[in-house]
């Protein structure tokens, strides 16, 4: 009895042991099935209800879900633009291992993420992107009320993005960036407190490789983001920039080593070092004339802090630098470059600087900028002022620039050097001393040597209307600023100046009888050495160095024209006077050998200077040797007339041995002197020739 009951206790135990393994075989059989069949079965559902799910038609080639080993993998997908007019986004493969038992503890894990050859295509227009209608239809109009933090925790492991294109276009300003060979690695990405550690590989189309790496400490949202970039071509932001400035064309190779640290909290609070190449840059303006390039721009950054405001170069070199600067009446070719109102923003700027006054007096920038070494080789400018008329621009090329700087700062006084060749072969030496901060003090000292006048004569003709046809000239201007106060000792050296017939149909700025002038001043060997003394207050509005010097030279020259006589006197060695008056008695006409050693100076100025023609005024007795009778008629004296008549034929006669023309000898009677009784005084001046500017 007990046995039979045991043999059926065995039986009930192997049926329920057969039920148990049927079950689980069942179980596990609907499973792959399941397994089999949900690729099919998403793929089919996903394809046919794709406008309900996202607003797209989504085709996939196929989809395999493998829940035995975690494994989901989608071939072929294609995502048409809203409108099914094109593709928006596809892929080769994409592969997501996943760890699903992590789900019951309410943990995303996937372990895997492989994409290979994704394409998409990305047009903005304004705010709105060719996939915002896919934001909106997950959007929801509801405001989001949970204020819980959220229970899941997500772990993404060896994502890797492999041989992706993108194309992004921006309709509004016409711009189209193509990047190839998209390459994504990224080892981790975790949302709690663990490292996420991010790479980016990719190249652009028309040339340039972009790699990045970050390291982001989700604790803290600290990050560490090395970027480098290999010969990035910097017209992709010609579009942009045109929105901002007149430009027609842009050009450039950009390298980049950086090394970024900082917080997603706060974006703008961000600290780098390393180094930056731009080569081969160039800029047109807008009727596509070039506006500048050069060779190379190399930049070493110490520490730039943004939160600080701190920037800091180790050094910055500029090579092969060329620039074309044109001045307007109505501006420059720097400041046509900007497509500012300049009327509106002035007058808004004049109703919010009563406003900002306070604001701004109260708040002090800690902007601070230093280079340890900045220089600028082999630089050239093309300077053009169109001021003076478009039929007569000053162009001057300013070549072989080379500009030294150590110790820049702004708020430091920092030495400055500058050499260069100008013109047809002048040389500019310059050097300034002084903080870029304040220029209230400062000292500045320029050189030029061997300067070809020619090159300056659209200036001449436009101050005072005589064309420059030759000459060297050298000029040193020192210049002392003190609590805005300039001090300037400037001297000029001039050498074989040839200055052309007056220009009638030109109306000069400054009305100087420049050929006169020049005829005065230059001595037996062609040369004239003029020291100009300029002094003004940098700080007042009508302030210009050009106009200036140009004002301080013409008075100096105008009162050489009028007053040549003071500017010869000192002349002959040991400051002898060649122009001393000459006393004689009356009844004695004869000359003294000191009297006539000084007529032979004066013969000899007479002889190098052939547009001279010698005053001589003689004084008798008074005033004059005329008297005035009461009915006003003039009567001279027949006495004094012959003693006059006398002393001139002496005089004539003096010159004649000399070989002066007498008819360069001319008597005039305008003398203030009062001679004393029975004497004569004799007076010399010069008068230039009344013919000589038309010569």
């Amino acid at each position: 009895m007990f046995l039979n009951h045991c043999c059926s206790i065995n039986c009930i135990v192997k049926k329920i042991y057969k039920i148990l393994l049927i079950t689980i075989a069942s179980i596990l059989l609907l499973l792959i099935i399941i397994s089999f069949l949900a690729g099919p079965i998403v793929k089919n559902y996903v394809e046919n209800h794709s406008k309900e799910l996202c607003n797209r038609t989504v085709t996939i080639d196929k989809l395999y879900i493998n829940i035995f080993w975690g494994v989901i993998s989608i071939e072929g997908l294609s995502i048409l633009e809203e409108d099914d007019s094109a593709t928006f986004f596809t892929f080769e493969k994409l592969k997501v291992n996943a760890s699903f038992s992590k789900l019951l503890n309410r943990k995303v894990k996937l372990t895997k993420i492989s994409l290979i050859q994704p394409k998409a295509s990305i047009i903005q227009n304004n705010s709105r992107f060719n996939f915002s209608d896919i934001i909106d239809h997950f959007s929801s109009d509801e405001p989001d009320t949970t204020e819980s933090k959220s229970k899941w925790s997500f772990d993404l492991r060896n994502i890797v993005l492999e041989n992706g294109n993108f194309i992004y276009q921006d309709a509004v300003v016409n711009s189209k960036i193509d990047l190839r060979e998209f390459s994504l690695q990224i080892p981790k990405i975790a949302f709690s407190t663990e490292n996420t550690n991010v790479g980016i590989d990719l190249k652009f189309a028309d040339g340039g490789n972009l790699n990045l790496k970050m390291l982001l400490d989700q604790e803290n949202n600290s990050y560490n983001l090395k970027t480098s970039i290999t010969n990035l071509k910097i017209g992709i932001l010609e579009p942009y920039l045109k929105n901002m400035i007149n430009i027609s064309d842009l050009d450039g190779l950009l390298t980049t080593n950086l090394d970024i640290q900082g917080n997603l909290e706060h974006i703008m609070e961000l600290s780098l070092h390393g180094d930056l190449d731009l080569n081969k840059f160039n800029i047109n303006d807008k009727n596509n004339k070039q506006l500048s390039s050069f060779n190379n721009l190399h930049i070493e950054i110490e520490n730039i802090d943004l939160k600080e405001d701190k920037y800091y170069f180790k050094q910055i070199q500029l090579s092969d630098f060329k620039f074309s600067y044109d001045v307007y009446s109505n501006g420059s070719s720097l400041s046509m470059l900007t497509k500012i109102d300049t009327t509106s923003t002035a007058s808004e700027s004049e109703n919010m600087d009563s406003t900002n006054t306070t604001q701004t007096s109260s708040s002090k920038s800690n902007f601070d900028l230093k280079v340890e070494k900045c220089s600028i080789s082999n630089a050239r400018i093309l300077y053009k002022d169109f001021t003076l008329g478009d039929k007569n621009p000053f162009t001057l090329p300013i070549s072989k620039i080379n500009v030294s700087a150590n110790g820049f700062s702004l708020s430091e006084q920092f030495p400055l050097s500058i050499n260069a060749i100008v013109g047809k072969g002048g040389e500019l030496i310059a050097s300034w001393y002084g903080m870029l901060s304040d220029f209230s003090n400062q000292s500045i000292l320029l050189t030029l040597k061997n300067i070809q006048l020619s090159d300056f004569s659209p200036y001449c003709v436009h101050y005072t209307a005589f064309p420059i046809s030759g000459g060297l000239m050298n000029f040193q201007s020192i210049n002392k600023i003190v609590n805005n106060d300039l001090t300037s000792h400037n001297n000029i050296k001039i050498y074989k100046c040839a200055v052309d017939k007056k220009l009638k149909e030109v109306e000069p700025e400054y009305n100087i009888p420049l050929k006169a002038a020049l005829y005065v001043l230059t001595d037996r060997k062609g040369s004239i050495n003029i020291d100009l003394p300029v002094s003004g207050n940098i700080a007042s509005p009508k302030f210009s160095f050009k106009r200036l010097i140009f004002k301080t030279l013409g008075n100096f020259l105008v009162k050489v024209a009028t007053s040549p006589v003071n500017f010869i006197t000192n002349a002959i060695d040991n400051n002898k006077s060649v122009f001393t008056d000459i006393l004689m008695p009356n009844d004695r006409i004869t000359l003294t050998i000191e009297q006539s050693d000084q007529l032979n100076d004066i013969c000899a100025i007479l002889k190098e200077k052939q547009n001279y023609n010698l005053t001589i005024n003689t004084t008798l007795d008074s005033l004059d040797f005329r008297t005035i009778t009461e009915t006003n008629d003039t009567i001279i004296d027949p006495k004094m007339a012959e003693i006059n008549n006398d002393i001139q034929k002496v005089l004539l006669h003096h010159f004649s041995t000399q070989f002066i023309d007498n008819k360069r000898i001319i008597f005039i009677n305008d003398s203030e002197h009062k001679a004393k009784t029975g004497q004569a005084i004799i007076s010399f001046g010069i008068k230039v020739d009344d013919n000589f500017e038309e010569n």
